[in-house]
């Protein structure tokens, strides 16, 4: 027959219970998990920085795409982000901007002897346009909000209510000043 190393081990079982292990052997377990534990969180934490690194990277250079676009390239995605979502807008805008040439074409005649009138005039209209593109902005971020673009129409109807009281303010001026020189001639 055939001895079995199982039915050894149930035969003998009181004889491997006899022997422990010295204390010797325990510590030298016991730091060997240390060390094995100990290697571990550091292998967590280094993975840990790492990601926290790669982050890092990611946020700054989205940070530094969003943050370091040149003006007009914000202003032109701008535009073309609002055209697709309110054609009626741009439509607007035509409309509105084709008046305003018109009206500052007219009052470049009559004021073509005074510079500092039409460059007044063009600061003024600096300022409207600066608060044009911060509508813009708005009515991309709310592309529904119908005050931003309420808004963007007054900013047009201000420009050519300036242009037309100027204009008008220049003809009369003219009108008076051709008055004066008739009674004068007589």
């Amino acid at each position: 027959m055939k001895y079995d190393i199982e039915d050894y081990i149930k035969d003998h079982r009181n004889e491997f219970d006899t022997h422990e292990p010295s204390d010797k052997v325990w510590k030298a377990i016991e730091s060997q998990q240390k060390r094995h534990i100990i290697g571990n969180l550091q292998q967590h934490w280094v993975k840990i920085a790492a990601v926290v690194i790669v982050l890092l990277m990611s946020v700054a250079v989205l940070n530094y795409t969003v943050f370091n676009q040149s003006p007009n390239l914000t202003n032109e995605n701008t535009d073309m982000a609002i055209e697709t979502q309110i054609p009626e807008l741009s439509e607007t805008e035509n409309y509105y901007n084709t008046l305003v040439n018109e009206k500052l074409e007219e009052v470049r005649v009559f004021a073509a002897a005074k510079p500092e009138l039409e460059q007044e005039l063009m600061t003024d209209f600096a300022e409207l346009d600066s608060i044009l593109i911060e509508l813009k902005t708005d009515l991309k971020d709310n592309a529904s909000n119908e005050e931003v673009v309420d808004a963007m129409v007054h900013n047009y109807r201000i420009k050519l209510k300036i242009l037309e009281d100027l204009l008008s303010e220049l003809q009369r001026r003219k009108t008076g000043q051709a008055n004066n020189k008739q009674g004068t001639n007589l």
